[in-house]
């Protein structure tokens, strides 16, 4: 190859102007020197590029003709990829045109130009996936009529075939027990309403089997924590009770629960959850009933940390009781049960506080907001938090495929 055949080359081809000279020698077995004076030649014909001859051209199609430097096939994604030097960038409409793209048979994925450092043109790149293959509309008919001859056979579902065991959560969250709100305030309605939901969850799980019971007491049960009608930091409440019959009331109503629950799975764990309406009074109940039920085969988790952990399975509970930056939970919880967090291949965060249902994913991780069934107040009137679903959640979880079902009741 004599020296202007190289450059005529490298200019049809100038990917090779950047690169060093090692291609040209191996391909064509030019000298470096051969290679340098090609360069330098194509260096000076463009610092003599006459842009107005360039658009001048481009204005008569005719005068140029487009030359395919490039054209590859990856077999495995059907796609092609062409390089072709053009005397203008094209738009996607007029390199469709060119290349004959239909959009049914095949469409353009990518494209893209750019100004040859020698000035001759715009070198473009079009990428064409194949996406017909060679399916036809005559072997989409034969594919509808050999669909429709086979014939339906219904399979039989076992819903008792598991694997591993089943768990109920029941979390009856913002009860507010002695709250006084805007309306009737019978309290033996209020806690009939309690009770039913309970039933009536137990009702609805009873399409499965259930191994274990987790029974979630506090989170605002009680609407005050002192003497003086305030909650735990001193904010004055409307009340329909003193304390200490609201307190008496409320432990006897979780008694009975306890007694219902047993006789509907002899595995029970209860958990307490502080509120902070209740963060002392639900505290002493949940001991008291730990203590009235010492006997029995319960399990009770206990104590005054605001964070509280519970693992089932496959599946790392993280309880707290809403009041906080929600979106920070999930970190502290992983920091704090570094071992249990980490063991676990599903992670749940439940809370409360807000009176509404809420349910949403953050970072894999499970965010379950609990509603309530306590009515709506002169406060939450008129603050026009007072359109929330009154209604009470009991979800299901096996301890190798996690949560699979959550039954609703509402008021």
């Amino acid at each position: 190859m004599n020296n202007q055949e190289l450059v005529e080359f490298i200019k049809v081809n100038p990917s090779y102007l950047s690169d060093h000279a090692g291609r040209l020698i191996e391909k064509f077995g030019v000298t470096r020197e051969q290679v340098k004076m090609a360069r330098i030649q194509i260096k000076n014909e463009s610092m003599d590029f006459n842009l107005d001859g360039l658009r001048k051209a481009a204005e008569d199609e005719r005068s140029f003709i487009p030359t395919l430097t490039e054209s590859n096939t990856n077999v495995d994604t059907g796609e092609t990829k062409h390089t072709l030097l053009f005397d203008r960038p094209l738009t996607k409409e007029e390199l469709e045109a060119h290349f004959h793209v239909d959009n049914i048979n095949n469409k353009i994925t990518n494209y893209w130009s750019i100004l040859v450092k020698s000035g001759a043109g715009y070198a473009t790149s079009v990428n064409i996936k194949n996406i017909a293959k060679d399916f036809n509309i005559d072997k989409a008919d034969k594919i509808l009529e050999s669909f429709l001859a086979k014939e339906y056979v219904e399979r039989e579902i076992n819903l008792e075939a598991k694997e591993g065991e089943n768990l109920l959560l029941l979390n009856v969250a913002d009860f507010h027990l002695d709250k006084e709100d805007i309306g009737e305030n019978d309290i033996e309605a209020k806690i009939n309403t309690y009770l039913q939901m309970i039933r009536s969850i137990l009702d609805y799980s009873k399409a499965h089997t259930i191994d274990r019971i987790l029974y979630v007491v506090g989170n605002d049960y009680f609407n005050t924590d002192t003497i003086f009608n305030t909650t735990t930091k001193g904010t004055p409440q409307n009340v329909t009770m003193t304390w200490d019959k609201a307190y008496e009331l409320g432990f006897d109503l979780q008694v009975y629960v306890l007694n219902l629950l047993q006789t509907y799975c002899t595995k029970l764990d209860v958990l307490h959850v502080s509120g902070n309406h209740d963060e002392t009074k639900s505290y002493y109940m949940a001991y008291s009933l730990s203590r009235y039920f010492e006997k029995s085969d319960m399990r009770f988790l206990i104590n005054a940390k605001s964070r509280k952990q519970y693992t089932f399975g496959e599946t790392f509970f993280g309880f707290h009781h809403g009041n906080t930056s929600i979106d920070k939970l999930p970190l502290n919880f992983a920091k704090e049960f570094t071992l249990d967090w980490g063991m676990s291949k599903y992670h749940e965060i439940i809370v409360a506080d807000k009176h509404h249902y809420k349910q949403y994913e953050h970072e894999g991780v499970r965010i379950h907001q609990m509603p309530s069934l306590t009515g709506v107040d002169n406060w939450h009137d008129k603050s026009n938090f007072n359109n929330s679903i009154q209604s009470a959640l009991g979800m299901l979880y096996n301890s190798k495929k996690g949560k699979f079902a959550e039954y609703e009741v509402r008021i």
